[in-house]
């Protein structure tokens, strides 16, 4: 299913903030303090390197020495020999890493403006404290980016240590009616326990989409996950064909599981139309996760069990199976410690996907909220895009059933 994006959600934050120096530091107790916006943990933050005793921790057994590196796989990486489950597994947890590292491009985008947007003031001349506690609200001037965001509203707040525990924005885009809100995130931090939230909408001429990531997650006392949980769900619609997923990325050091489905119709030009179904339970090994570079992951060796039924014009399908892989080969083998972990899950059940704003993640654009409307400098998109490359992948749709054929189960 294509990648639904909110790239523009990453930007407009970014205008806004500046790195008020610091960095990650340890106060003696269990807890890391955060002294500015570009301290801040981010939902693809690395892994800790050091054993941990993560309830979520499965301990099995890791030989790949390469695997396949999420950030440049594509068709070319797998034959007709090769494992349909290690295809399939390798678009969904490339997907769920990449909806989460939208919203931390937002912090990289932070570092790389700190210099363009010092010395910010209010309509009335005074100095602006980003980390006041009090929202703000800036116009924006985005070049390179019809789909921009035009003005955002936003707010951070510090605890008594200086240590930032949450920040929110609203984002508005522009219409004919004026601006209409289509994009919020926030993050909490208490004591080691990280959430993240970040749901959205948005249109451009390949068609309409939402989307919405839930991310939470436990940090040592070096700011760094010890276990973390992504949550992702999409929906689209492109011209005749419309589709959505759903799906719950468990992550601890070296290793994965994922339990997620996907669905949707689309017109095919030689046999009309169809519709597909599909369901995924499985483990893996995940290398490179202590980078910070989420372009270095690699999909190690795993296992999974899949269900996939559809229609193609007249002909229907269905197919069930489990299969395990190399991780440097991508071809199947016969069994590893990760099928066994795959085999002790259920498949999720497909149900309708349905996202939407929260009361308390919705915005009157026009509205002040009594504190006035700041124009911010033009800026370019471009520029940041390649400031923070590390936060992107290339959104490659591999289509596996296509490169690996499999026999119906009827």
């Amino acid at each position: 299913m294509k990648k639904l994006l909110a790239g523009m959600a990453v930007l407009a934050l970014a205008m806004v903030y500046g790195c008020g120096g610091g960095g990650v530091t340890n106060t003696g107790s269990d807890d890391a303090t955060f002294g500015s916006i570009g301290d801040l943990p981010r939902a693809t933050s690395p892994m800790t390197s050091t054993t941990t005793t993560s309830s979520m921790s499965k301990s099995l057994a890791k030989a790949a020495t390469t695997g396949l590196t999420l950030g440049s796989a594509s068709e070319a990486d797998f034959s007709a020999n090769s494992s349909r489950g290690a295809c399939e597994i390798t678009n969904i947890v490339k997907e769920s890493i990449g909806s989460a590292a939208q919203a931390d491009q937002i912090l990289c985008y932070v570092g790389t403006m700190n210099d363009s947007f010092d010395n910010l003031v209010d309509a009335n001349g005074d100095a602006i404290d980003i980390y006041d506690g009090q929202y703000h609200i800036f116009n924006l001037n985005i070049s390179d980016d019809d789909y921009a965001p035009d003005r955002i509203k936003m707010k951070i707040v510090k605890d008594s240590n200086g240590s930032i525990t949450s920040f929110e924005m609203f984002m508005c885009a522009n219409s004919p009616a004026g601006p209409v809100q289509n994009e919020y995130t926030s993050q909490e931090i208490n004591g080691t326990a990280f959430t993240m939230r970040a749901v959205g909408n948005h249109a451009d001429q390949e068609g309409t989409g939402s989307h919405a990531v839930d991310v939470t997650g436990t940090l040592n006392d070096s700011g760094v996950f010890v276990e973390k949980i992504i949550t992702t769900a999409n929906s689209g619609t492109w011209g005749s064909d419309q589709g959505a997923s759903y799906g719950v990325l468990t992550q601890v050091p070296g290793e994965f599981d994922f339990s997620g489905y996907r669905y949707g119709s689309y017109q095919d030009p030689e046999n009309g139309e169809g519709s597909y179904e599909d369901a995924i339970y499985g483990a893996g090994e995940l290398l490179n996760d202590t980078s910070a570079n989420i372009q270095l992951l690699a999909m190690g060796d795993g296992a999974v069990q899949f269900s996939s039924a559809g229609l193609s014009g007249e002909e229907e399908w269905v197919h069930q199976d489990s299969e395990a892989w190399d991780g440097d080969t991508t071809l199947p083998v016969d069994t590893n410690e990760f099928l066994e972990e795959a085999l002790s899950g259920s498949l999720p059940d497909v149900s309708d996907v349905s996202i939407a704003f929260a009361t308390d993640e919705t915005w009157d654009c026009t509205d002040d909220v009594g504190v006035g409307i700041v124009d911010l400098p033009a800026a370019s998109q471009e520029n940041l895009n390649t400031a923070c490359s590390a936060y992107g992948f290339d959104h490659e749709w591999i289509h596996c059933w296509e490169v690996i054929a499999f026999e119906p189960d009827e």
